[in-house]
């Protein structure tokens, strides 16, 4: 479980990073705990204004998309394409029940409270002048198993989510002046004058498992990720800090080899992919860098986007025949 807990973990913080209006909602660090295992934040508004930004836009306003949003705001009250602002994810150790998302957003409190209160077997806590509202879900996240109970809080714009009453306790209280990541040591540059609209960090990065990819996190102390759109361009960066550079300069040599076997296979997108990327190494940090032209991901995306409903007619088609 801890092995799926951090690959899904730091997976998420790179699809967002390559699929994806108005005060900017860079991440707050006196909202994050001081010392997470991991954090990502995700800058929506910052992420909407960029060309891939305005590419989701645009698919968000194709009628059979806004309907279906026209339906969840009537519900919820929130119009996800303006009133969705940020959203942050951590976890203070590499246990799933520990993990926290704050969503900061537009809300209508009143209407958030009483679709919780309409979920099934919903009970609510107080804690410190707080509420937390829980319910069961059977949709647990990342496939935890478990109950499918979930728990959540509003306070101010932010809607605090979490898989225990305790876990969301603890956020609040770092909301409400505990100790946080604003006096902390630990990642200095996470939410400080970043102009990137995805961040991430991550230490304690047992993975578990013998692939190369886990290797390679294995000899690592720290990982830090960042996405940002300059100029015409989408610059994605991994850095990976070892404990010395015998370390590093093992974790260059297997990016480079994971790399290579990229190559190797003659596939277009592939090669497209493996061409924006360099691998390089500095003292005890080993950095991956992605540099692409953003029309040239939102052609890509556009590109992925056709053949989605081709593959099904065709799967169609088949099945008719045989019938």
């Amino acid at each position: 479980m801890k092995n799926n807990y951090w690959r899904n973990s730091l997976v998420l913080a790179g699809l967002c990073g390559v699929a994806l209006t108005s005060v900017a909602a860079p991440a707050k660090r006196t909202d994050l705990p001081s010392d997470p295992a991991v954090v990502v934040h995700i800058d929506i508004d910052a992420l909407l204004a960029t060309s891939i930004g305005q590419f989701i836009t645009g698919e968000l306003d194709k009628p059979e998309v806004k309907d279906k949003l026209a339906a969840m705001q009537a519900i919820v009250g929130v119009d996800v394409r303006t009133q969705l602002h940020g959203v942050s994810f951590y976890s203070t150790s590499t246990r799933q029940e520990d993990g926290i998302l704050i969503v900061y957003a537009d809300i209508k409190p009143d209407n958030l409270v009483t679709l919780a209160k309409g979920a099934k077997e919903y009970q609510d806590f107080e804690h410190k002048g707080h509420t937390i509202h829980s319910w069961i879900d059977d949709r647990n996240a990342f496939g935890a198993s478990g109950s499918g109970r979930k728990y959540a809080a509003i306070q101010g714009s932010r809607l605090i989510f979490g898989q225990s009453q305790a876990s969301v306790a603890a956020a609040l209280d770092v909301i409400d002046g505990g100790a946080n990541l604003s006096t902390s040591k630990n990642y200095p540059s996470f939410g400080r004058g970043k102009t990137s609209f995805i961040q991430a960090a991550a230490n304690k990065l047992d993975l578990g498992g013998n692939n190369p990819q886990a290797e390679m996190l294995k000899m690592a102390k720290s990982f830090q990720f960042e996405v940002s759109e300059s100029g015409a361009n989408i610059i994605a960066a991994v850095a990976l800090t070892a404990n010395d550079e015998d370390a590093a300069s093992n974790i260059t040599s297997v990016a480079q080899g994971l790399l290579g076997l990229v190559k190797m296979q003659k596939d277009p997108q592939a090669a497209k992919f493996t061409e924006a990327l360099s691998i390089k190494q500095e003292g005890t940090v080993a950095t991956a860098t992605f540099k692409m032209a953003s029309a040239d991901l939102i052609e890509m995306a556009k590109s992925a986007g056709d053949h989605k409903p081709r593959k099904r007619a065709q799967s169609k088609d088949k099945e008719t025949k045989d019938n």
